[in-house]
């Protein structure tokens, strides 16, 4: 049996039906599709291929009620195969294990380090007031190389598991090269040695990636006990540096199923070599269920920083996957800051002005600063900086500058606010050397605008050359676009 659990948000008709082809194609593959509809009517999905539609309400995803679990596994997942007259108890079930199949082990290399411990536990997403990276997979625009290990560590049933993964990842993606907010994808496998299976943007359609890859034609699984990581790394990288874009994000998604430092093997240090470069490394370390569990730590010491995975994680592979990329995909301009909390990126840049200005002026030159014109003041910490906060004299309140109304979070100093001083508001470093917030007439007082804007993702396209040049663009006063 062959399931693909989708959980959902998308309400778009047209985004929908123009995924009618890739969810035919996943069927014709031999895959169902369930899709759990998350506030959403099923007859937005009337034309694509799916065998069950489940709807849920958002506010009952933290307590679904056993007649949902009951719908969502009985008929969702556990249901009749094609020329089935009866369900087999053994294959689904929700009382007992469901038994693996009788197959032929495949033995592990001699040099696989391995380690027993219990399932590790999925690092939390920081939480707090901050915007989020877009996370919009078919308007992500990344250049991918996926590694495969195909030694003798990766079972058959291993490699067919991760082929079909790299597959559900890649079908919400566009393929079209010719819109710059699309993905280009190369496979590299790897044992003893690497082969460059697909070169970077080798397909430019969904449709003959997940036939390449289905058919397993150039994909199998081996008896080499050798397995150079090095080799693989290496092998990607140089199709990334001569075949990708320039000043689009690059990532190397590292699939394995055994991970050593002795030897060839040892790949720490051509890891550092690319993450330095400025390309992102996921791991993912694939254990199956009859193996000992690998120590998934060493095989993270290869990843960039919240990119190491593993297929045992509770939220699956796909998921997180997704977020990796889309963290991949998330990025400012240069010469502004990104926020990032506990090694976790989030949609919000940053500039510090060097120029003193009042409220006005300063608005027009963050928005002239902006690759997306929706530049505006933000919030910091420096010595005199407005904050992008004002009070408005409708709504009898104050307002972020980009129309945020939860004021959540204040930092008056002791006797503020005072809106005799003015409507507009400064951080100001105060005699305990405390950063706090005060009034600050809009006209006649002047302080340095730190700007903020949205990120460059997959909601925010930023062209090569307002990635590197628009902070020159700004200073002598050019035309961004």
């Amino acid at each position: 049996m062959k399931r693909i659990l989708m959980f959902t948000t998308l309400r778009n008709k047209n985004d929908i039906q123009s995924q009618a082809a890739k969810t035919q194609l996943i069927k014709d593959a031999g895959f169902e599709l369930t899709i759990v509809g998350i506030d959403i009517d099923k007859s937005l999905y009337d034309g694509i291929a799916y065998h069950k539609f489940v709807p849920i309400a958002m506010s009952q995803l933290s307590h679904y009620t056993e007649a949902f679990l009951d719908e969502l596994v009985n008929d969702g997942i556990c249901f009749w195969d094609n020329g089935w007259h009866t369900t087999p108890a053994q294959i689904c079930t929700t009382s007992t294990p469901t038994p693996k199949p009788t197959a032929t082990p495949t033995t592990k290399p001699a040099s696989t380090v391995k380690t027993i411990k219990s399932k590790p536990t999925p690092r939390p997403i920081p939480e707090g007031d901050y915007t989020n990276c877009s996370c919009n997979m078919p308007t992500l625009w990344v250049d991918i190389m996926f590694v495969i290990d195909t030694s003798a560590s990766m079972t058959e049933d291993g490699l067919s598991d991760v082929i079909s993964d790299i597959v559900t990842i890649a079908a919400e993606i566009n393929f079209d090269h010719s819109n710059p907010m699309s993905v280009r994808i190369g496979v590299v496998s790897f044992n003893s040695d690497a082969e460059v299976v697909y070169p970077l943007g080798y397909h430019n359609d969904f449709q003959s990636f997940a036939n390449d890859m289905l058919s397993e034609k150039k994909l199998k699984p081996t008896q080499v006990t050798e397995l150079n990581l090095r080799q693989g790394l290496g092998a990607a990288f140089e199709q990334l540096a001569e075949k990708g874009r320039e000043k689009v994000q690059k990532a190397i998604f590292l699939y394995s199923s055994a991970y050593t430092e002795t030897g060839r093997d040892n790949a720490i240090q051509v890891a550092n070599n690319i993450k330095e470069s400025g390309i992102y490394i996921i791991t993912l370390a694939y254990v199956e269920d009859e193996d000992d569990l690998y120590d998934v730590e060493q095989l993270g010491k290869l990843a960039s920083p919240r990119m190491n995975l593993t297929s045992l994680n509770p939220r699956g592979v796909v998921g997180p996957s997704q977020d990796a990329l889309c963290q991949v995909n998330c990025f400012c301009p240069t010469n502004w800051e990104q926020l990032v909390v506990a090694d976790r990126k989030f949609g919000e840049c940053y500039f510090l002005s060097n120029i003193a200005t009042n409220w006005e002026a300063g608005n027009i030159q963050c928005a002239n600063m902006s690759p997306h014109k929706q530049g505006h003041l933000g919030m910091t910490e420096p010595l005199s900086y407005l904050i992008g906060l004002k009070y408005d004299d409708v709504s009898k309140r104050y307002i972020w500058e980009g129309g945020i109304t939860n004021l959540n979070y204040t930092d008056w100093e002791e006797s503020y606010p005072k809106l005799d001083e003015g409507k507009c508001v400064a951080t100001y470093l105060n005699i305990f050397a405390e950063m706090k917030w005060k009034n600050l007439d809009c006209i006649t007082k002047s302080s340095f605008p730190m700007c903020q804007i949205s990120t460059c993702d997959s909601e925010h396209y930023c062209p090569p050359n307002m990635v590197t040049d628009i902070y020159d663009r700004m200073r002598m006063k050019k035309p961004l676009i």
